[in-house]
């Protein structure tokens, strides 16, 4: 078995060098484009459904539903979500976006998701408010 660790004094064989290719200074032109670059306003749909959009002065995509949101209705509250009226992901009407907290999101989606359709999504999304105060309730009694 021989030994292939670096002796005392060694020198590695990359001293010196910048990255392992050689030089950098040809690999980044300035003004490249890479070639997963969009422009401003490119949607596509995620896995989960949402459309996201390309927005100038945002470095990523941001969501449709939520940008919509801001426009019209100013910065979204820490806590609070942005979700659709009728439970389509891809309807980002204005008139279909409503503000929930976090925790009306969380009893929607155990209780009465199962039961939603685009027909009966808004009156779910109020069993769950009522469902949610329901709760605050009980832990002030407490």
């Amino acid at each position: 078995m021989s030994d292939t660790r670096f002796k005392k004094g060694q020198v590695p064989w990359n001293k010196g060098l910048k990255g392992v290719n050689g030089t950098s200074e040809s690999r980044w032109k300035k003004g490249n484009i890479p070639h997963t670059a969009r422009p401003i306003g490119y949607e596509r749909i995620n896995r989960d459904g949402h459309i996201e959009i390309k927005v100038e002065g945002h470095g990523q995509m941001v969501y449709k539903h939520r940008w919509t949101w801001e426009q019209h209705h100013g910065e979204i509250p820490k806590g609070m979500v942005v979700s659709f009226k009728n439970g389509i992901r891809t309807d980002c009407r204005v008139d279909n976006l409503i503000l929930l907290t976090r925790s009306e999101l969380a009893r929607l989606n155990q209780s009465y998701i199962k039961y939603s359709t685009p027909e009966t999504h808004e009156t779910c999304i109020l069993l769950a408010k009522v469902k949610d105060k329901a709760r605050l309730e009980r832990e002030l009694r407490k």
